[in-house]
């Protein structure tokens, strides 16, 4: 009869300190530095049009490296934006936020802009800069 009253004793102590003992919280939606390896490389978007302009067209160009990020608009006006000190959230499958700093023309610390990217496959991403008028676009690895 002890003997079962101790191993209850004990199973009870051990089935507390694994459950009241692992305080810690995990964000799986943190934070990370750089950007995510699977984007990395060279992108462009197919030759667009601008309505009603047949003669002004273009392709937009974003080249992802290991801490920053490069983005040229298809259409105008053309003003380049880049991306450094560059960091991303992945919010679901194959969906990231991205924000870099941009220090052309800007303040003294930068201004920070934010980016969310929806990966389709290995080959095919949509590209929306958030809070801006600018339209998704759809760029291919090459």
């Amino acid at each position: 009869m002890k003997r079962i009253a101790l191993g209850i004793t004990t199973t009870t102590f051990l089935s507390l300190g694994v459950f009241a003992g692992s305080t810690q919280t995990v964000n799986a939606a943190a934070w990370h530095q750089g950007t995510p390896t699977i984007l990395r490389g060279k992108w462009r978007t197919k030759l667009l049009h601008e309505k009603g302009y047949p003669s002004v067209k273009g392709r937009g160009y974003i080249k992802f490296k290991t801490n920053s990020f490069f983005w040229i608009p298809a259409l105008p006006p053309k003003d380049g934006q880049s991306g450094l000190q560059a960091r991303y959230k992945r919010i679901a499958k194959g969906v990231y936020y991205l924000k870099g700093r941009d220090y052309n023309n800007a303040p003294a610390g930068g201004i920070v802009f934010n980016y969310k990217v929806h990966l389709c496959n290995r080959h095919k991403m949509a590209f929306k800069v958030v809070n801006s008028s600018w339209d998704n676009h759809i760029f291919y690895k090459y």
